[in-house]
């Protein structure tokens, strides 16, 4: 289960067996709330949404003194997209290395010139819309409906 602060700070806990809780290692059930590091670039990042899959997470963060900006309505320099648990169906956006179908800490997902703006999890998809209305989908093709234009 996730929830993050009015602050971006982002805490899961419950079932951490496939990397869901956001910490290296932690193959688990998380009883407490857990604070899950959301770095990237070096950058100190805070969560400013949310949506969970079966056994993955995505975040849509910004950089930690534009938190409460966007929380307010305004717009953050650049918005990035944060992807962690479960991944033996590509679900995450990227790679996981070795033969582990996991991606334990939060890693970025590449958007080439936009920035996400909304993130929705399906089982063993995810799918994000970008500041330029483009929808990108990915993961499991079995359980999207997609068309020729599908990213």
């Amino acid at each position: 289960w996730p929830c993050w602060t009015k602050r971006g700070e982002f805490f899961a806990w419950g079932n951490g067996e496939r990397g869901q809780i956001g910490q290296e290692g932690f193959d688990d059930v998380a009883w407490e709330p857990i604070k899950v590091d959301l770095t990237a670039k070096g950058s100190d990042l805070g969560a400013v949404s949310v949506s969970c899959g079966t056994a993955h997470v995505a975040c849509i963060a910004v950089a930690t003194e534009e938190v409460e900006l966007v929380q307010r309505g305004g717009e953050a320099t650049q918005r990035h997209l944060l992807t962690w648990g479960e991944n033996q169906s590509g679900q995450l956006g990227y790679e996981t290395p070795g033969n582990d179908a996991r991606g334990a800490m939060p890693a970025l997902v590449a958007f080439k010139s936009s920035n996400p703006v909304q993130v929705s999890c399906g089982a063993t998809h995810s799918a994000a819309l970008d500041d330029q209305g483009q929808v990108w989908m990915w993961g499991a093709a079995d359980c999207m409906q997609r068309n020729k234009e599908t990213r």
